[in-house]
Order: structure tokens, then sequence, then C-alpha cells
């Protein structure tokens, strides 16, 4: 007994063709389905409530008068939605400067300001990361953030979970 007949079926019973389109479509089902349910969990840890704070440096007095509490915010890279400035916290801008004698001192910059924006949102907590907008959020990385009248890019400067 042969294993493929003069018309090419396998033991005269399957069509050899039939067979090794059958085994494909098998394969690719079985690659979709290892792809979607063991490589690509669709599982995401529900959000948790944080406020995310920046530092943004030498601001002008222009900038500090859109940054009001309760303003709605985006991060800007992303385009994304951020969430709502909870605390604007606005001192005088220093730099270091030397003196006529040598010393190094903090001077005030005339007409700049460092602001402490802190913006309430919801975060993904991984055992890797805090993500926030898509974006995993570090302390001391440049983030960008806009409003409907304001653009400005500061350093995030802390992390927290509110309760």
């Amino acid at each position: 007994m042969r294993f493929i007949d003069e018309k090419g079926r396998l033991f005269g019973r399957i069509n050899i063709i039939d067979l090794v389109a059958a085994l494909a479509v098998i394969a690719l089902l079985a690659f979709v389905g290892y792809k979607l349910n063991v490589v690509n969990p669709r599982i995401a840890p529900p959000p948790t409530p944080y406020r995310l704070t920046l530092l943004v440096e030498g601001v002008r007095q222009i900038t500090i008068d859109e940054l009001k509490v309760g303003t709605p915010v985006k991060a800007f890279d992303a385009n994304v939605d951020l969430g709502t400035i909870s605390a604007v916290d606005v001192r005088p801008a220093v730099e270091q400067v030397e003196t006529a004698d040598g010393r190094i001192v903090n001077a005030q910059v005339p007409g700049r300001f460092d602001v402490l924006l802190s913006i309430d949102t919801e975060a993904v907590i991984t055992d890797w990361s805090v993500r926030i907008a898509n974006t995993d959020m570090r302390i001391g990385r440049d983030f960008t953030v806009a409003g409907q009248r304001f653009l400005v890019k500061g350093i995030i400067f802390g992390l927290e979970e509110r309760r």
C-alpha cells in the first residue's frame, strides 16, 4: 500500500493539498490564540488616584495667571487628558551668581518665578513603573503639560498616591 496514490490522496482517502491547507489554518488559529491570551494579556490593574507634582522653572507672571486650580490639563506629547490642577505654589526664581569678591550667592531673578504645579490624575501601577497618560513617570524626568491657554515644561518633582 502506497502513502500517496495517483490522484494525490494520502492513504487513498485525504487529498494532500486539503490536508496542508487545514493544518495551516489550525496553526494560524493557534498562533493568534496564543498571542492574545498568553503573550499580551488584556488584564490591566485598575487605575489609582495619584498626584503628579511638576517643578516649572523661570516662568513669567502671564503664565502664572493661567495656572488656576481646577483647570484641566493634557499630557502634551501624548495629547491625552492628564487631570486637573489641584495646587499652584509660586516662588521667586533664584539663580546662583558670583559676587565681586568671588563668593557664590543665590539671587532672585526679576520677573521670573518657579512654580510647583500639582495635578490630580489617575495612574496604573505596575511592578516596574507608575504609568500616567500612557507614559512611564519617574522623578527627574522632563514632562510637558498643556492647558487651553498655556504650555509649560517641567521636571517631575513628586509622585504620590492620593487617599
